[in-house]
């Protein structure tokens, strides 16, 4: 078993040498940054192999579900950008694969996003919420009318539906701020409360 002391030094060393990074790029940093990556890229090839290849591939094929021998094959033709004289091949799988996850996600956006947006368009407004809505929609779809010159009134809605989406970019950046805040607390906390013990409580 691991000591919790050496796990907690371990943490705080690793910590403080990604803040490094404030101040410049250093090789502190640079082994952190390797460390990071070499552990996530191990962490996510365990998961992938116990967790998608054993139960939908191996399994399935020893249980004689021969059809996935095609899906394999594809997964390794995708080595083949390892050698150069055949990196062409990669290109094939690639392409299926890019190809249906296009297809799915456009189908997933438009059953998940702009299906429901326009069902709750088409609802009678009975609140402010609603006129709302339905005023911020219009003027945002409007300002992408560039097939004449706003002139007047037209201006003015155009202007308009740019301070919306001005509007929800704000609102977007002002929640990932809070989250990047929330996961700084979270690093402080470890290492002034878990390491150090200057929270009381910790």
């Amino acid at each position: 078993m691991i000591p919790k002391t050496l796990v907690l030094y371990t943490g705080l060393f690793l910590t403080l040498a990604v803040w490094s990074f404030l101040w410049k790029i250093n090789p502190v940093y640079r082994f952190a940054e390797h460390v990071f990556i070499g552990f996530g890229a191990a962490h996510f090839g365990v998961v992938v192999y116990h967790g998608t290849m054993q139960s939908n591939l191996f399994r399935p094929l020893a249980g004689g579900d021969f059809l996935l021998v095609i899906p394999l094959l594809l997964g390794l033709v995708y080595l083949a950008r390892l050698v150069p004289k055949y990196s062409w091949l990669s290109r094939y799988p690639m392409a299926l694969n890019m190809g249906v996850a296009a297809g799915v996600g456009v189908r997933g956006a438009l059953q998940g996003t702009l299906f429901p947006q326009m069902m709750t368009m088409l609802r009678p407004i009975t609140s402010l919420n609603g006129l709302l809505i339905l005023i911020g929609v219009a003027v945002t779809i409007f300002y992408f009318f560039f097939g004449f010159e706003a002139k007047g009134p037209a201006a003015g809605v155009k202007s308009f539906g740019r301070l919306v989406m001005m509007m929800y970019f704000g609102s977007v950046f002002g929640n990932t701020v809070m989250s990047r805040l929330s996961y700084l607390l979270g690093r402080l906390q470890f290492v002034f409360g878990d390491v150090f013990r200057m929270i009381p409580g910790s």
